[in-house]
């Protein structure tokens, strides 16, 4: 008997290292994230509370967004977690997104829980004015 494949995610164009993993391990590797489309670019909403820090970092290359961190516990002074549902530990999503990305004007924000990059397209269409420079060429 053949193991049936498991679905994919909806959304056909991302590319997620985590998509296969299901349940609660899921969401503790790769925060759940919305991604909307406009004729400008794409606007990613990670749900990922108290995790914004100096362990936080965005790395956008190509087509591909990629967000990492890590969630902690939070203790109270002199107790004892009696229950964790949380989920807390490093976390990583890697999207690929259809078109090429503007990385250069990419912007985030952060808050309420939410983490909101947008990321716009880059318009290879459009032509771009290449100014002249006078004097000698420029060594680099």
């Amino acid at each position: 008997m053949t193991n049936p494949r498991r679905p994919r995610l909806p959304v056909a164009f991302l590319v997620d290292a985590q998509a296969e993993i299901t349940g609660h391990e899921a969401h503790r590797l790769a925060p759940p994230v919305d991604v909307v489309e406009d004729e400008s670019g794409w606007r990613l909403v990670y749900e990922i509370p108290g995790a914004i820090g100096e362990r936080t970092s965005i790395e956008v290359k190509d087509r591909v967004v990629i967000v990492r961190g890590e969630r902690r516990a939070t203790e109270g002074k002199g107790g004892v977690f009696l229950r964790l549902e949380r989920v807390t530990g490093p976390f990583e999503s890697a999207l690929q997104l259809p078109e090429e990305v503007d990385a250069d004007r990419t912007r985030a924000f952060y808050q309420d829980g939410l983490l909101v990059l947008h990321v716009p397209k880059r318009d290879s269409r459009k032509g771009r004015q290449i100014p002249i420079r006078r004097g000698p060429p420029e060594t680099t």
